[in-house]
């Protein structure tokens, strides 16, 4: 399976500082997508994304890596390994990768 996003997708990041430490730093990754199904033109199309493995999937997702590429990119494996002998982490990381 090659995993493709509905078109192109804009990135932007937004924060808000406080006059305090700087400790009040929280920004928020928003991406655009015109063409995908449930775009809405409200906010301008803007969506904020769940984290920062959503925004990297949606960038690898352009219809070229398959999902096994995808998860020895962003898992701890070799691409001689099998997925048959996954540690829990990676599997749940797998889970994550696939349900987005």
């Amino acid at each position: 399976s090659f995993p493709k996003r509905a078109g192109s997708a804009n990135y932007k990041t937004t924060f808000s500082a406080s006059l305090g430490d700087g400790e009040d730093l929280d920004p928020v990754t928003l991406v655009q997508i015109p063409d995908r199904p449930m775009h809405n033109e409200k906010d301008g199309g803007w969506f904020e994304l769940l984290d920062d493995l959503e925004g990297q999937l949606l960038g690898v997702c352009d219809g070229s890596v398959g999902v096994s590429d995808i998860m020895t990119q962003f898992a701890a494996m070799e691409e001689e390994e099998n997925f048959e002998k996954i540690s829990e982490q990676d599997q749940i990381l797998l889970e994550n990768i696939l349900r987005r």
